[in-house]
């Protein structure tokens, strides 16, 4: 299992539901209780979903478990960004990339 957290939706705006939503630090604390995670996705997207590299540091700071970098990563600083904030692992999206230039990113 893979928990994702992000702010905003993409569609929607902000996340609103008729149910109550943890807050991050709130979901970070009760991991425990949630059965075979492997990783938090944490999306760092500021313009889409009101993410920051910080919150990969905030996140990484309160749990031992992998981080992956979830961003529309095109540009080779935001791998070092990416690596810099404390990420385990970044999200290459092939379908964004050509191949010439997702070769280069994987090398970095």
């Amino acid at each position: 299992v893979i928990i994702e957290l992000t702010k905003d939706s993409l569609y929607n705006g902000k996340l609103k539901y008729n149910h109550y939503i943890p807050t991050t630090n709130e979901l970070i604390d009760n991991l425990s209780t949630i059965p075979n995670i492997v990783s938090l996705s944490v999306n760092v997207d500021t313009a889409v979903y009101d993410g920051d590299y910080k919150d990969i540091e905030i996140i990484k700071s309160k749990t031992n478990y992998p981080i992956i970098c979830n961003d529309f990563i095109i540009y080779a600083y935001q791998i070092f960004q990416a690596k810099t904030s404390g990420a385990d692992v970044i999200k290459l999206m092939a379908s964004v990339l050509p191949v010439q230039e997702l070769n280069y990113l994987i090398k970095i």
